[in-house]
């Protein structure tokens, strides 16, 4: 399943407006592709700081 993931980022990205907030996440998440396809791969590694950051972001404007 991870590794059809950026198949299907890369269809999304082409059917979206590139100046989109999705476009702008799906583009993040692509460029960053194989440092999150490594965490992914072994479970051994940290979560990157900036990471935690965007998560504890990312909830606290969901609430």
């Amino acid at each position: 399943m991870v590794e059809a993931l950026p198949k299907v980022l890369d269809a999304a990205l082409r059917h979206l407006s590139p100046r989109s907030d999705m476009a702008k996440a799906l583009a993040y998440g692509t460029k960053r592709w194989p440092a999150l396809s490594r965490f992914l791969g072994d479970s051994r590694l940290p979560v990157p700081r900036c990471a935690q950051i965007e998560v504890s972001f990312s909830e606290s404007l969901a609430r």
